[in-house]
């Protein structure tokens, strides 16, 4: 961002204003997907709020913070770039972009299989552990997820996601050392109240919902049906080779570490 900053000595007040809230987030006094106080800005600049929004407005069209209607203007949090294939892994994701992340469970029961269930996980499933997590990256949510096992192969799954905090690593508990997905459908929508206050972010914004199935790679069993609803100020989903879209560095850590993914 040094760039952006004026180097004048003389500037306008919105000029300053601007200088100064890109000093804080340099500094990291300002955090990603924090909110810059405008009433703050005013009283400490002397000046009315039409002059810090003229601020704040040139520090978005720098993408720098970001106006949400209603909300004010929050530090524009650095965007993920998730990638959907047949072996998703959120902690990969997050890993090959030098961030690090983990999940965490919000509720759980077993319960009858909802229809959906039974469509993707078979007819015979009767019974299924739901899981209700959220993911995490920087301590930022970014995908509130509800996942359904079939009871019958994964005794005791809550305490052990619980433990382990990574889808992954739970099959690897269960002695299932590789998994895959059939296929990933994408739409997007508005978040329901309860994903909007999850993902802390407006019912105004849309999120990005993936729908999936997890199966062995061995036996060829379905392992997981997850309803994966991502905050799309946050989240970039991509299919395919996307490591044009990383930052040179991040390219050059992955070619360092040989370009798994």
């Amino acid at each position: 961002m040094d760039e952006l900053l004026p180097t004048s000595a003389e500037l306008p007040r919105w000029r300053q204003i601007e200088q100064a809230v890109l000093r804080d987030i340099m500094s990291n006094t300002l955090k990603p997907g924090e909110l810059v106080s405008t009433s703050n800005l005013a009283s400490q600049f002397n000046v009315n709020r039409h002059t810090v929004r003229r601020a704040l407005e040139m520090l978005q069209q720098a993408g720098v913070v970001r106006i949400e209607k209603g909300r004010g203007a929050f530090v524009q949090e650095d965007v993920l770039l998730y990638k959907i294939g047949q072996k998703t892994r959120f902690q990969h994701n997050l890993e090959r972009q030098g961030r690090r992340g983990e999940g965490r469970l919000v509720s759980s029961a077993v319960v009858t299989s909802p229809d959906n269930a039974r469509r993707f996980l078979g007819a015979h499933v009767d019974r299924v552990i739901l899981l209700d997590t959220i993911s995490e990256t920087d301590g930022m949510p970014v995908c509130v997820g509800r996942h359904m096992f079939p009871a019958d192969l994964f005794a005791d799954l809550q305490s052990v996601y619980e433990a382990e905090r990574s889808i992954t690593a739970v099959f690897r508990h269960y002695g299932i050392d590789d998994y895959a997905r059939t296929g990933t459908r994408i739409s997007t929508r508005m978040p329901t109240a309860d994903e909007a206050k999850r993902l802390m972010q407006p019912r105004t914004i849309p999120v990005l919902e993936t729908a999936y199935v997890d199966f062995d790679t061995k036996t060829g069993r379905r392992l997981k049906f997850s309803i994966g609803c991502f905050s799309g100020q946050r989240v970039h989903l991509t299919i395919g080779d996307d490591e044009v879209f990383l930052p040179a560095n991040e390219r050059e850590a992955n070619d360092q570490r040989g370009g798994a993914t």
